[in-house]
């Protein structure tokens, strides 16, 4: 049972996360379906867009560092 405050943290974030893009309509389905599977699309769909958040904020700082480079 430990872990399942840690999934509720996670839950939470991704419910906020989802907020904040403007998928209001997956946070209302998930909110009133309330399933498992619900729940785990929501945090399999967080942990993507993560992913790609951070792939993004790599490639920007790859760029940032070679102009940097460039420049000097």
């Amino acid at each position: 049972m430990a872990d399942a405050g840690n999934e509720d943290c996670l839950l939470l974030l991704v419910l906020l996360e989802v907020a904040l893009l403007g998928e209001l309509t997956a946070l209302e389905d998930c909110l009133r379906l309330n399933t498992a599977a619900v729940m785990s699309n929501m945090i399999r769909r967080y942990q993507c867009v993560r992913s790609e958040s951070e792939k993004e904020e790599m490639r920007d700082d790859k760029r940032r560092y070679s102009s940097e480079c460039l420049a000097v």
